[in-house]
């Protein structure tokens, strides 16, 4: 019998010896393959050459960026910074300089010498990329070398979150300047993936796999593997086939998805092994702040107390995913100290006091036929979900829409508001969502541990951003904690922004989802990263 580890409480990185199948299996110079789902199939023709593993590009595969480029930041335990590529920082007192002594003897995989001048080449070559406007790079001015091994980025206002963003996967990783034509061109073309991470680029087949090698001039503890396989799989149950007949030795949280209903099923496997860990995306939905009556928070609240979501995540989730209190995961840097401190209080079920408030508001059952009416309209709401074709990403959670979106309806019908379930195709939900605001509610989540808070919090809930909510005084608090440079002070402007959140239910929360990870069970040394995004196998054995 297959052991299963839960690690809900606390340990995000954990040593978990298990081992891995690998089609040849057997020695620790094996190659270890991978299921990929189809949201990372997206490399046009023009980037077969490369897979599009451009170190400074959003639009690349996430999960095979953090093998072949390292960041001058890891990210560790709930956001805690360490030293990559950089061996230690420093940040001036206003906040706007930041100065990276970085490592020295460290080469590229192609032998190639990292330094500072590789340094700039790739934040000059991210700064001159389309993408430039996303995050910290429009107030990003200049880049100061003080000696091969020191530089300093200067910014033209403080934002703390820039160091939680250098450790992203993507788009601010170092590649060589022997990875463009022409050579250290910033603006040059892409024609090879070089970086100085523990495995390279070897091969992409059009739609089908990339093949990556042990990089043997890696900087630190070289891996035990020789290859990765990276199989493109774009559907979940031919996916869970491949994992069960060994055509493929891993999927999961981050590369795939594994629905928590499959769970059980794997659990039983004696060749499987099961790893679960807390994950790093909430759920909530989204209610129309510029429609009303959802534009009255007291009806805002009402539906919060009226969802059940103990239940819903026993109903839909198996248990597996928990109840969520606010707008963000518990491995969250910062929102997870003020959850802990009992800020957030979140909504817990209780149809009385969701019925009560409704009542407050005006929204009284007047005809009896179970449904509330204020000034001659019923109670009604526009729940606009994608439909089922739609590749789950960004926060869709696609696959369990439906069953989910006619609880959250039953439980809402219970308390006298009528849902409507709308069904839509991707491009006509992301346009409602995001530009035309035609819904009333819809289902949703924000980045992820490694961008939040501050990316969701300005993308979502700033005036001008995409959810069309708009309060100064909001604002106010977001400005101040993102220009903050002391942490004490920063945790209690957070403190009263999640606050602030909770009260005016600018949410209403469902659930947390889980880390899943499916392996053959002869894998040895595999880790469960601190975000899913960046996932390290160095020590994994086949």
């Amino acid at each position: 019998m297959r052991a299963k580890v839960s690690l809900f409480v606390g340990i995000v990185l954990v040593g978990l010896m298990l081992t891995c199948f690998s089609g040849a299996g057997g020695s620790s110079d094996g190659t270890l393959v991978i299921g990929l789902a189809e949201r990372h199939m997206n490399v046009n023709e023009e980037q077969e050459n490369t897979g599009g593993l451009d170190a400074n590009a959003y639009d690349a595969p996430m999960p095979i960026y953090g093998f072949i480029y390292d960041a001058l930041v890891e990210y560790g335990a709930y956001g805690k910074p360490l030293p990559g590529l950089a061996e230690s920082w420093e940040i001036s007192p206003d906040g706007k300089s930041y100065t990276f002594h970085l490592k020295k003897g460290v080469e590229f995989s192609d032998g190639t010498p990292f330094n500072a001048t590789a340094v700039k080449f790739s934040m000059e070559r991210m700064k001159a990329k389309s993408s430039a406007n996303w995050m910290s790079m429009d107030d990003f001015t200049d880049i100061v070398i003080a000696d091969p091994y020191t530089i300093t980025f200067q910014y033209a206002k403080p934002s703390y979150p820039i160091l939680q963003e250098l450790m992203l996967c993507r788009p601010q990783r170092l590649m060589s300047p022997s990875s463009v034509e022409p050579y250290g061109d910033p603006n040059g073309t892409l024609i090879r993936p070089v970086g100085t991470g523990s495995f390279q680029f070897q091969e992409y087949k059009r739609d089908q796999e990339y093949t990556l090698v042990r990089n043997e001039n890696y900087w630190g503890d070289k891996p035990k593997l020789q290859n990765l396989i990276f199989k493109l799989v774009p559907d979940d149950a031919t996916r869970l086939m491949a994992l069960k007949s060994g055509e493929i030795d891993l999927e999961g949280s981050g590369l795939s998805t594994i629905d928590p209903g499959d769970v059980d099923d794997l659990e039983k496997m004696s060749d499987i092994s099961v790893v679960t860990n807390e994950g790093d995306m909430v759920y909530y939905v989204v209610p129309n702040y510029n429609h009303e009556p959802y534009n009255d928070a007291n009806v805002r609240q009402a539906i919060g107390y009226a969802l059940n979501k103990e239940e819903i995540c026993k109903t839909i989730f198996e248990g597996i995913y928990t109840e969520a209190k606010g707008p963000f995961s518990t491995t969250v840097p910062y929102y997870r100290e003020s959850y802990e401190k009992g800020v957030v209080k979140g909504y817990q079920y209780d149809p009385d006091k969701a019925r009560q408030l409704l009542e407050e508001a005006g929204w009284k059952d007047d005809n009896g036929d179970g449904i509330r009416e204020h000034d001659g309209k019923s109670l009604e709401a526009k729940l606009i979900i994608p439909a089922p074709s739609v590749t789950p990403s960004a926060g869709l959670g696609v696959s369990n829409q439906q069953p989910l979106a006619e609880i959250i309806q039953s439980y809402l019908k219970d308390v006298g508001i009528k849902v409507n379930i709308v069904s839509v195709e991707s491009g006509a939900w992301w346009d409602a969502v995001t530009t035309t605001h035609d819904y009333d509610m819809y289902i949703y989540s924000p980045w992820g541990s490694i961008y939040d808070p501050p990316c969701t919090l300005r993308g979502n809930w700033y005036t001008g951003g995409e959810l069309g909510y708009s309060d100064p005084s909001f604002d106010k608090m977001i400005d101040e904690v993102i220009a903050s440079t002391d942490e004490t002070t920063r945790q209690e402007i957070y403190d009263r922004i999640f606050s602030y959140m909770d009260e005016n239910a600018l949410v209403i929360p469902l659930y947390q989802d889980a880390r899943i990870y499916a392996m053959s069970s002869n894998i040895k040394g595999f880790e469960i990263p601190p975000t899913e995004d960046i996932l390290n196998l160095n020590k994994v054995q086949v």
